[in-house]
């Protein structure tokens, strides 16, 4: 038998992601098309997703489950900020 503890990181060193729902949207997207390149991936949330990509300073030719959680909450924080913006 094994006994597996996890808990949960601290509230301070959990990035910020702008909106939990972008946040969310963004995972899904990346993880429900495995195997795609980010660019081809999230092109169905932003029409800018070149833009978006390179404002994260991310290689639009990874993979989602390559971006670290960091990563992940720099692309929610700029996707919720364009679409608050009206540029999403």
């Amino acid at each position: 038998s094994t006994v597996l503890v996890i808990e949960p990181k601290s509230i301070e060193k959990r990035p910020v992601v702008g909106s939990d729902a972008t946040y969310r949207k963004v995972v899904r997207t990346l993880f429900s098309q495995r195997r795609k390149m980010c660019r081809k991936a999230l092109k169905g949330i932003n029409a800018n997703v070149e833009q978006w990509l390179a404002e994260a300073e991310i290689d639009g030719t990874r993979r989602g489950e390559t971006l670290t959680l960091e990563e992940l909450a720099t692309l929610s924080r700029i996707l919720h900020r364009m679409e608050c913006a009206g540029e999403a």
